[in-house]
C-alpha cells in the first residue's frame, strides 16, 4: 500500500475508532492494538477526558450502552468502512495533498455543544423517523415492486415512462402520501435523459411543496446499463452529474449508480436488473433513507453546511462533512460549491423584471441558462418599452400579429422558444446532453436558432454556429433574396432573413468568470486574467474542461470522447475541435512538438503545449499537455486531469514548452 494511502487509512481509522469508543467502552490499550503500536497519546487527543472531579456527562452504565447502542455502533462502523474503502480506491495523486488538508481541518462551529439535552437528540431522531417510503419510477421500479416484501414501501411506477408521465400522473398520485413520516424516492430519467433540466426544476419545486407538509424527497441516481443499444453509461453519468449539481438542498441525493458499480450488478436484458440486484437496491435505498430524514443532499445535513449529528456520531458526521462538502476531487466524484460566476450585465430597465425572467426559467426547465435568457432580454428590448420586452410581437410566433404582446406573453413565448432550442441541442449526437453554460461557442447555435425563431437551426448547424452556416440557412429561408442596404448587410448579413450575426450581440451582455479556486467546474487553480480575455484560449479551455473532471479514463491510442483519450489524442482533439478553425493530424507527442516553436518555461502562457520526456520508454517527447495558466496544465494521465507542473515529478521529466504555430500546421496539413 502506498505511503499516502496509509496516512489516509490511519486518519479515517482513528476517527472511526473514536466514534465507536463513544458508543462502547473500549480501553486505550485495546484501541492501541487496533491501530497498531503505542498510540495512547493520539487517543488521548481524540477522546475527551473529563476534568478532575467531574464526571463525563455522556457516561452511562456499560450494559445499557452495549444494549442500546450496539446497532448504531455497527451501522457507523460499516459506514466508516465504506467511506474509508471509497477513499482508498478512488483518490488519485493530484487529490492527495488537498485531501490531507481537508482531513486536518477543524470546524468546531459545525459540531454542536455536548450540553445539548437528550430531548434535543430525541427530537432529531423523531424528525428523521420514516414510516412510509414511496418509490416513483419506471419499469426498473416495477422490478423493485415485484420483489418487495416490506409493507412500509409503496410504489408508483409504470414501464417506459419519463418526465411527462411523472408530471401528469405520478406526482398527482403521490400527493395523498405527502405528510410527516413519508419519504419520496424518485427513480426517473433512464427513458429520457435529455430532460435533465426539466427534472431538476420539477423535483425541486415538488420537494419544496412536500417539505411544507412534513415529507422528505430523495432522488436516486439512474443506475448503470449493460450493452443497452439506446442508452450509454456516459449519458447516464452526465445526467446524474447534472441532477446532483442542480437539485436543491430540499432533495437528498442517493448515489445508486455509484453503489451498483461498487457492489456489482447484473441485468436480464441490458437495462433491467435481476431480482437479486433489485432486492439489494431496495435495501440500499432503505438504509440511505434511514440515515437521512432531513431531505438534504448530505444525509447528515440540516441546512447549509451544518452537520446533522447526535453525540454518538459527531466524529463520523464531521468526517463526512470534511470529505463531501469541501471541494471537488475528480477521483472521488465529489461536488463543491460553484465559484465559476455567470452573470448578465443588465440595464436598470431589465433589472426590474429579473424575478419574472427567473420564474420563467424555472417553469420551462432552463434555470442553468437563466443569465443567458436575461442577456437575450437585454439585447432585444427597447428603452422605455415595458410591455413586449423580448420584442416578440413582430415575430412569426405572435398568435395575433395585429396586437402588441404584453410583457407576460412576451416572456412566455420567448421562454418556450429558448427551451426548445436548448432541448434541440440536448438531443443531438452522442451523448445527448445540453451545452455547459460556460461554453459560449456552443451557446451560439442556440442564440442564432432563437433569432431564426426555429430550433431547426440547431440541427442544421449540428450545434456549431458559424457565419457561413447562418447565411446558408438564411439564404434558404429568404428564397435567395439578398439585402440591398449596405449598412444592413454589414450589420446583419447578406440575406433578407433575420440577423445572421446575432450571437455576439447577445453575448456582449453575458459574462463568464472562471474562478478556479474551488467551485462546480473548478480544478483547484486560478485562470490568469489575461487568459479570460484570450478568445482562442477560452475556446480551447471550454473544450478541455469537458474531459478533465475525472470522467474520462486514459486509453492508449484513444483520440475521441467515444474511445476516451491518451495524452496526444486528447491534445489533438482539443486543437481540432475547440472552434478556432485549427487542424492537425492525429499524431504523437513528438509529432505535436513539430507543430510548435519552443519558448522558455518562464514565458509559458495558456494555450501553449508542454512536453515531458522519460515518462516511459519513448525517445524524445513521451507525454504532452496543454498549459492552462498559473503553472498548471491539462493532460491525460489516468484519468484526464489538471496538474501542477512545478511538482517534483513533472520538473524531473520536463522537456519543453511549445507555442503552436497553426500556420505551420495548416500548411503541413494541406501538403500531405
Amino acid at each position: 500500500m502506498k505511503k499516502k494511502h496509509v496516512l489516509i487509512l490511519f486518519t479515517v481509522l482513528a476517527l472511526s475508532v473514536t466514534s465507536v469508543m463513544k458508543l462502547v467502552p473500549v480501553s486505550k490499550v485495546a484501541a492501541s492494538s487496533i491501530l497498531g503500536g503505542n498510540n495512547e497519546s493520539i487517543l488521548d487527543k481524540l477522546t475527551p477526558t473529563p476534568e478532575p472531579g467531574k464526571s463525563d456527562k455522556n457516561e452511562k452504565d456499560d450494559s445499557n450502552v452495549l444494549g442500546e447502542k450496539d446497532s448504531l455502533s455497527t451501522n457507523m462502523t460499516d459506514s466508516l468502512t465504506d467511506l474509508m474503502n471509497n477513499l482508498l480506491s478512488r483518490v488519485g495523486d493530484e487529490e492527495y495533498s488537498l485531501l490531507t488538508k481537508v482531513l486536518s481541518q477543524t470546524d468546531d462551529d459545525l459540531i454542536e455543544d455536548d450540553s445539548d439535552t437528550d430531548d434535543g437528540d430525541k427530537d432529531k431522531e423523531e424528525k428523521a423517523s420514516i414510516s412510509r417510503v414511496v418509490y416513483i419510477g419506471d419499469s426498473r421500479t416495477e422490478g423493485l415492486r415485484d420483489v418487495n416484501s416490506d409493507s412500509k414501501n409503496t410504489f408508483i411506477c409504470l414501464s417506459s415512462m419519463g418526465y411527462d408521465w411523472m408530471m401528469s400522473t405520478a406526482f398527482p398520485q403521490a400527493e395523498s402520501y405527502a405528510s410527516s413520516g413519508t419519504a419520496f424516492v424518485i427513480l426517473m430519467g433512464v427513458n429520457d435523459l435529455y430532460h435533465q433540466n426539466s427534472y431538476i426544476s420539477a423535483i425541486n419545486q415538488k420537494a419544496a411543496e412536500w417539505k411544507k407538509k412534513g415529507a422528505v424527497v430523495y432522488f436516486a441516481s439512474v443506475g448503470p446499463v449493460q450493452n443497452d443499444p439506446y442508452t450509454s453509461n456516459s449519458e447516464i453519468e452526465s445526467f446524474n452529474r447534472a441532477l446532483k449539481n442542480g437539485l436543491s438542498s430540499d432533495v437528498g441525493y442517493i448515489d445508486l449508480y455509484g453503489e451498483l458499480n461498487k457492489s456489482g450488478y447484473q441485468t436480464v436484458d441490458g437495462t433491467h436488473y435481476t431480482n437479486a440486484v433489485s432486492k439489494n437496491i431496495i435495501s440500499f435505498i432503505g438504509q440511505q433513507v434511514a440515515l437521512g430524514g432531513s431531505g438534504n443532499s448530505d444525509p447528515y445535513a440540516t441546512d447549509g453546511n451544518k452537520v446533522w449529528w447526535c453525540r454518538n456520531n459527531k466524529e463520523m458526521a464531521l468526517l463526512e462533512y470534511k470529505v463531501s462538502d469541501w471541494t471537488k476531487f475528480s477521483g472521488l466524484d465529489v461536488n463543491l460549491r460553484a465559484d465559476t460566476k455567470i452573470e448578465a450585465k443588465l440595464s436598470d430597465e431589465i433589472k426590474k423584471y429579473e424575478e419574472e425572467l427567473e420564474a420563467a426559467a424555472k417553469e420551462y426547465g432552463f434555470e442553468a441558462y437563466v443569465e443567458l435568457f436575461k442577456a437575450l432580454a437585454e439585447q432585444r428590448h427597447y428603452d422605455g418599452k415595458k410591455g413586449d420586452i423580448f420584442n416578440m410581437s413582430k415575430t412569426s410566433l405572435n398568435p395575433d400579429p395585429k396586437k402588441t404582446l404584453s410583457r407576460a406573453d412576451s416572456i412566455k413565448i420567448a421562454a418556450e422558444l429558448f427551451a426548445d432550442c436548448i432541448d434541440a441541442y440536448s438531443k443531438m449526437g452522442e451523448p445527448h446532453m445540453p451545452p455547459q453554460p460556460t461554453d459560449t461557442e456552443a451557446l451560439k447555435s442556440i442564440l442564432q436558432a432563437f433569432e431564426f425563431e426555429s430550433d431547426g437551426f440547431v440541427d442544421y448547424c449540428e450545434g456549431k454556429y458559424t457565419l457561413e452556416k447562418a447565411e446558408e440557412y438564411a439564404k434558404k429561408k429568404s428564397g435567395n433574396t439578398k439585402r440591398t442596404d449596405e449598412a444592413e448587410i454589414q450589420q446583419k448579413g447578406p440575406w433578407d432573413f433575420k440577423d445572421q450575426k446575432y450571437p455576439d450581440k447577445v453575448l456582449q451582455f453575458y459574462f463568464v468568470q472562471v474562478s478556479q479556486t474551488g467551485g462546480g467546474g473548478s480544478f483547484g487553480f486560478s485562470l490568469p486574467s489575461e487568459a479570460l480575455s484570450d478568445k482562442e484560449f477560452m475556446n480551447m479551455y471550454n473544450e478541455i474542461s469537458k474531459y478533465v473532471q475525472g470522467n474520462y479514463p486514459y486509453v492508449f491510442g484513444g483520440s475521441s470522447p467515444e474511445t476516451s483519450f491518451d495524452c496526444s489524442g486528447f491534445v489533438c482533439w482539443v486543437i481540432n475541435h475547440c472552434g478556432n478553425g485549427w487542424n492537425v493530424d492525429r499524431t504523437t507527442a513528438n509529432g505535436l512538438l513539430s507543430y510548435c516553436a519552443e519558448v522558455k518555461k518562464e514565458d509559458a502562457k495558456p494555450g501553449d503545449l508542454i512536453f515531458f520526456q522519460g515518462t516511459y520508454a519513448e525517445p524524445g517527447a513521451s507525454h504532452v499537455g496543454i498549459v492552462v495558466g498559473n503553472n498548471h496544465f491539462a493532460h491525460f494521465g489516468n484519468p484526464g486531469k489538471i496538474s501542477d507542473y512545478t511538482e517534483s515529478y513533472w520538473v524531473e521529466h520536463f522537456l519543453a514548452i511549445g507555442r503552436l504555430n497553426m500556420k505551420s500546421a495548416t500548411s503541413a496539413k494541406s501538403s500531405d
